[in-house]
């Protein structure tokens, strides 16, 4: 038997084991059913993209006239901006959702949208939920990862901050209504959500009780499989096809013709199965970080 076939005979054995409500088997043709009424109509006009990724205080310095031009000099068609996340470029209403510092009466996002829509571009919204500020960890703690101790986790490279829960209410719960009032607002071709999984293994109040239910196990405390490490893997990865799930949906009901586009990564470092992600969205699906023809990147 070769590699390929070793791991392909792996992953169909790993799909028939349930996790919440669904057998893969089912939710995996489910996706494939539908993954065609799912691609955008724009995804193969861009041929040329740009990523501008703002920092907190750019707002305060940001010359908007410079990017535009930029855009229009490299004739780039498409572009990810940064929109929000662990900090919002734009004056949200969304309660604990933090503005930069610099923003002002500014709305640096829906200025560069409306600059790019101008330029006839396919415009992203860039969004990173995956830190949060020490309001929100007093408001929230349950939003807030926890390590195998029970302690709240601190941001790796920014001690100031903390690091959310990404199975839990705030990706479930306070993410939607961000991308909710980023569609609404700005009617964008599609969001893109960054680090939206990765930060570790969580063991907060929603992680330690989802995974119970589903699985009847305790989350795992080792790498050792017989610790409940596969169901985890397995219930993981459904919970992110979950909330993937939920995201494009909300987005799609304000406008039909977007789509929600977390970063899936690729490979074998990829928390998802990637032949499910390209099935359940086809086209829309190849286009990770950000879409395929990435021809110009500024940050």
């Amino acid at each position: 038997m070769t590699r390929r076939n070793f791991l392909k005979a792996g992953g169909m054995a790993g799909a028939v084991v349930a996790v919440s409500q669904f057998t893969w088997p089912r939710a995996y043709a489910a996706e494939a059913t539908a993954a065609a009424s799912f691609t955008p109509s724009w995804v193969d006009k861009a041929m040329r993209w740009a990523q501008l990724t703002l920092v907190e205080d750019d707002p305060g310095k940001f010359d908007l006239r410079f990017w535009l031009d930029y855009f229009k000099r490299t004739r780039s068609d498409a572009v990810c901006l940064s929109a929000c996340g662990c900090v919002a470029y734009y004056p949200t209403n969304v309660p604990f959702h933090h503005r930069s510092a610099w923003l002002g009466e500014r709305d640096v996002f829906g200025e560069l949208v409306a600059g790019c829509r101008k330029l006839g571009m396919v415009v992203i919204a860039r969004t990173d939920p995956h830190s949060t500020y020490d309001d929100v960890q007093a408001a929230h703690p349950d939003w807030i990862a926890m390590d195998a101790a029970g302690k709240p986790r601190r941001h790796w490279a920014s001690p100031e901050m903390w690091v959310t829960c990404g199975l839990g209410p705030h990706n479930f719960e306070f993410m939607m209504e961000v991308k909710r009032e980023i569609m609404s607002r700005y009617r964008v071709d599609a969001i893109f959500i960054n680090r939206w999984d990765g930060s570790g293994l969580c063991y907060c109040e929603h992680c330690r009780k989802n995974f119970h239910a589903a699985s009847g196990h305790e989350l795992p405390r080792t790498t050792d499989p017989q610790d409940a490490r596969r169901a985890y893997i397995l219930w993981h990865q459904q919970r992110l096809f979950d909330l993937w799930r939920l995201w494009d949906a909300e987005v799609r009901k304000i406008n039909p013709d977007s789509c929600a586009l977390p970063n899936t990564g690729g490979g074998a470092t990829s928390a998802l199965d990637m032949q499910r992600s390209g099935t359940r969205y086809s086209e829309a699906a190849a286009l990770p970080y950000p879409p395929r023809r990435m021809g110009v990147m500024a940050t």
